[in-house]
């Protein structure tokens, strides 16, 4: 075998295993949202903690979702591959239960564009995963669901 052969062979696999090291574009993306997620919601969860009508019960239960969101994003911000559906959907189910109080309580009326936001991004982290979402419909694009949540940190 010439040397040049030789050269061409061990730098294609060089190259296939630097490939198998790093992270790809998907993860990162995924792990954006879910932390955009995070962020995001967190003025949410704090306009709903200073509303004297909703009860503590309620208010801990909601900073409890924020906070098992918060968790799975440093969580998935560490990952290399795709997350699992089960982390996944602990992320979904959160967002969910944030958006079902929230939606409720009058005085959080000027955050229904962050919590439509964050419930249009869920799909499409599901999807970017490759788990189905049947009953998941988004109501804005993710870029500017991205958007949207960005603004509100």
């Amino acid at each position: 075998m010439l040397r040049r052969e030789m050269l061409k062979y061990a730098g294609a696999s060089t190259i296939g295993l630097a490939a198998c090291t790093t992270t790809s574009p998907t993860v990162n993306q995924i792990a954006s949202d879910v932390n955009l997620l995070a962020t995001g919601l967190a003025p949410v969860v704090t306009a709903l903690s200073a509303v004297k009508t909703v009860s503590a019960s309620v208010i801990t239960a909601v900073e409890s979702d924020l906070a098992l969101v918060q968790s799975d994003a440093a969580l998935i911000a560490k990952m290399t591959v795709v997350p699992s559906s089960t982390v996944l959907q602990e992320v979904v189910q959160a967002v969910q239960a944030i958006a079902a109080v929230a939606t409720t309580i009058p005085p959080l009326a000027s955050y229904s564009v962050v919590i439509q936001a964050a419930v249009s991004l869920l799909p499409v982290i599901l999807a970017m995963a490759g788990v189905q979402s049947a009953t998941m419909k988004a109501t804005m694009s993710p870029d500017i669901a991205r958007a949207v949540l960005k603004a509100s940190t």
